[in-house]
C-alpha cells in the first residue's frame, strides 16, 4: 500500500504545556482534548472515533461515512475533519482505492497537540450548581458527570454549553433569575462575543432560557429548569460513540501510569 504525502496544516496552540495523566477521568481527558482544539468538537470527537477503533496502533480501515454513523455526525463534516488531520500530519492514511483507505494516528504529533492548553474552563470545574439540580431530580448518571451529559445533549455543541453553564453557575434563586453581561459570559467560556450572542439566541429559540430585559450592559436571563430538567433526562443518542462517556482503553495506552517501587535502601 501506497502512503498518501500532504501537506502541512497547523493546528493552533494554547498555553503552555499541561499534561493529563491516564488517571484522570474520562470527561478530563476529553475536555483537555477539546480544549486543545479550541473547542472544536468536531476534530475532538473524530479523534476520540479513530481512538475508539484503535488507530493509535493499527492501521485502521474505516471511512467518513462510517465514522460520521458512529458519532452520529454528518459525513462531510467528518470528511473535512480528516483531511484537517492529515494535512497536519497527526493522521496518516494509505490505500489504492477509496474503498481500501486505512488510517492511523501519529500518536506523538497527537500528544504535542494534545497537552498544550491552560486550565479547564468553568463550565467543566465549577459545576457544583448543575450537580446540585442534578441531585434535587434524582438523576443518576452513573460514572458521568451532569457537564458532559449537558454537552452530550446539546449535541457536543461547545458555545451552547458553555454559555447555559455560565448561567446555570450564576443563577440568583431557584427561580433559574440570572444577572449577566455578554463580556462576563464570554470570559466565562472563553468564547468571543459574537459566538455568545448567536448562543443566547439559540438557547432562547430552544426553550432553555428566557431574555427577561436588558440594558446596554447587562441582561436579566431565567433558566427554564423545567426544560434543562428534560434535556439531561432525555435518553441519550444511541449510537456506537459518546465521546467524553464511551470508555477508551487506548487512554491508558497514551497516559500510561508509572508505578511507584518502594523498598529498602
Amino acid at each position: 500500500m501506497t502512503a498518501v504525502n500532504r501537506q502541512p496544516y497547523r493546528f493552533d496552540t494554547l498555553g503552555p504545556p499541561v499534561r493529563v495523566c491516564q488517571s484522570d477521568t474520562v470527561e478530563k481527558q476529553y475536555s483537555s482534548l477539546l480544549l486543545s482544539f479550541r473547542n472544536d468538537s468536531t476534530i475532538a470527537n473524530v479523534i476520540w472515533a479513530l481512538l475508539h477503533d484503535q488507530a493509535d496502533v493499527v492501521w485502521t480501515k474505516t471511512s467518513s461515512r462510517r465514522i460520521a454513523g458512529n458519532l452520529g455526525i454528518d459525513a462531510r463534516t467528518t470528511a473535512r475533519v480528516l483531511t484537517k488531520l492529515l494535512d497536519s500530519g497527526l493522521l496518516k492514511s494509505s490505500g489504492r482505492s477509496y474503498f481500501d483507505i486505512r488510517y492511523r494516528l501519529e500518536t506523538e504529533a497527537l500528544l504535542k497537540q494534545w497537552i498544550r492548553n491552560d486550565a479547564l474552563p468553568d463550565c467543566f470545574v465549577n459545576t457544583e450548581q448543575l450537580a446540585v439540580l442534578c441531585e434535587r431530580w434524582a438523576f443518576d448518571f452513573k460514572n458521568s458527570s451532569p457537564s458532559i451529559i449537558l454537552l452530550c445533549q446539546l449535541g457536543y455543541d461547545y458555545p451552547r454549553f458553555a454559555v447555559l453553564s455560565a448561567l446555570v453557575r450564576s443563577m440568583l434563586d431557584d427561580d433559574g433569575i440570572v444577572s449577566a453581561s455578554c463580556r462576563s459570559l464570554a470570559e466565562s467560556a472563553l468564547l468571543p462575543s459574537m459566538t455568545v450572542h448567536r448562543s443566547l439566541h439559540t438557547l432562547e429559540e430552544q426553550g432553555l432560557i428566557e431574555r427577561l430585559d436588558s440594558s446596554s450592559r447587562t441582561a436579566c436571563f431565567r433558566v427554564c429548569l423545567d426544560v434543562l430538567r428534560a434535556l439531561l433526562s432525555a435518553p441519550l443518542p444511541e449510537v456506537d460513540v459518546l465521546p467524553g462517556i464511551t470508555p477508551l482503553p487506548a487512554l491508558q495506552r497514551l497516559f500510561p501510569v508509572t508505578p511507584t517501587t518502594g523498598g529498602s535502601q
